[in-house]
């Protein structure tokens, strides 16, 4: 479903074309910020990643069961541990909810093109992104569109107040396009450590 947010028509590949600098060298500094991330994993050794497959597949594991599963005493486990989530290797302990379950529920993929391309329009964008709890994801993609952006929402009408919040000529939305996922055939898959290491 794609509907203009505005009267100017600009083809994908010219919002594309039309970033500036100011993006190019952010996400320049993304990409290097995500470097170091990997300079640091690579100074994890076997038991940190055993740590972390195990605790992948339950994050409830008491520290005692842990340090056995791993085949190391306790306290130094704890201590791997703290600094694991130190690092931001660990990011945070949490419970998989199934909502569906709570609440009939549509999930909704958007694809959205900017009008403008600078620093202060993908702030705002992602301001806003990040204040709105039904918008799970959204990330700064490249190719024709500028975000690409997952939703779980009640319903078609809460989905369309948040687009008029996204329509405002501060953030100059441009265009987007509606996708509604009619069957999720794989969802809410973590990549496993093990698989990638």
């Amino acid at each position: 479903m794609e509907r203009p947010a505005g009267s100017a028509e600009a083809a994908p590949e010219t919002a594309m074309k039309g970033r500036g600098a100011d993006e190019g060298l952010g996400l320049m500094m993304r990409q290097a910020s995500r470097s170091n991330t990997v300079g640091e994993m690579s100074k994890l050794d076997r038991i940190d990643y055993r740590i972390l497959d195990v605790l992948q597949e339950n994050g409830r594991l008491p520290i005692k069961s842990l340090a056995e599963v791993v085949g190391i005493s306790v306290s130094p486990c704890w201590q791997r541990v703290k600094n694991l989530e130190k690092a931001g290797v660990i990011r945070r302990y949490t419970a998989e909810i199934a909502i569906d379950k709570l609440q009939n529920i549509l999930i909704v993929l958007a694809h959205v093109i900017l009008h403008r391309h600078n620093r202060e329009t993908y702030k705002n964008f992602e301001r806003l992104a990040q204040s709105i709890p039904e918008i799970i994801e959204c990330y700064e993609v490249t190719g024709p569109f500028d975000y690409h952006m997952k939703l779980v929402v009640t319903g078609i009408g809460r989905y369309n107040e948040i687009l008029e919040r996204f329509l405002s000529t501060e953030l100059g939305v441009e265009k987007y396009y509606t996708y509604l996922v009619t069957r999720a055939s794989k969802d809410g898959q973590t990549l496993r450590v093990r698989d990638i290491v």
